[in-house]
């Protein structure tokens, strides 16, 4: 009876035993499936991660590269358009058109404070010219500009006094040579006559010398006529100092350009 007993108190124990060996392996096994499972998310929250960053960067590259693109782009539209600019005609009167004529005001007042020495008898007209001459043949501006003088003479004129061509003072200018003119080969002083005739003043675009540059340099002149003394008095501007002009505000217009926030 007593051994009996012990065999039926014993089973419990037994079973318990047994569930325990059963569920141990169980839960091991569901431990092992939840980390695969969890590695699995991480491995794939991971991947996702990197191929959304890759796109973002992608997408960040694309949208720089095109950034530059339209900089660079837009800077030499503006160059091509400065440098065109430069080279007309009309923006380069409009542009410099009054610096000459306040260039010419400045040396038709110091010709007629000459003027009134003569009125008041302090000075002879021929004095006065001469000191006119002289003091124009000095007269620099902006290191290349100086000031010339021709007569109204007809059918060409007489140069006066011209302070970097001294060969030509007191010829007739009807050289074949001066046919450059208004883009039709006129006489380019006969058209400086011309223009002084009709309007007391005028622009007149055709090719000169140019001090320290071989050839001849495409030139705007700017000419005004002394009316007591049949004078013409004329300066003018290069192309290529309009050219250098537009370099500078190519200079510092890209220095002053900036990318994004930099």
């Amino acid at each position: 009876m007593e051994n009996n007993n012990n065999a039926i108190s014993n089973r419990p124990v037994r079973a318990r035993s047994l569930k325990i060996e059963l569920i141990i392996p169980l839960i091991l096994a569901m431990i092992g499936i939840a980390a695969l499972i969890s590695g699995f998310y991480t491995y794939t929250t991971y991947q996702d991660a990197d191929k959304r960053i890759n796109e973002f960067r992608k997408k960040e590259l694309t949208a720089k590269k095109q950034g530059l693109i339209d900089s660079v782009g837009l800077v030499c539209s503006s160059i091509e358009s400065q440098m065109k600019k430069a080279k007309d005609w009309g923006y380069i009167k409009e542009q410099y058109g009054p610096a000459l004529k306040n260039v010419i005001d400045t040396c038709e007042a110091f010709i007629d404070s000459l003027r009134a020495q003569v009125k008041a008898g302090k000075l002879s007209t021929e004095e006065a010219q001469t000191q006119a001459k002289d003091f124009l043949r000095k007269f620099r501006y902006n290191k290349s500009g100086y000031i010339w003088i021709n007569d109204t003479g007809t059918p060409f004129p007489k140069m006066i006094m011209h302070p970097t061509a001294p060969a030509l003072d007191g010829k007739v200018l009807d050289m074949e040579k001066f046919n450059c003119a208004l883009g039709k080969k006129e006489n380019l002083f006969k058209a400086m006559v011309d223009v002084c005739r009709d309007n007391n003043e005028g622009f007149v675009d055709y090719v000169w010398p140019k001090p320290g540059k071989d050839g001849l340099q495409p030139k705007l002149s700017y000419v005004r006529k002394i009316k007591d003394w049949d004078w013409i008095l004329g300066t003018g501007i290069y192309v290529d100092d309009a050219i250098d002009d537009a370099k500078k505000d190519i200079k510092s217009m890209v220095k002053g350009m900036r990318y994004g926030k930099t």
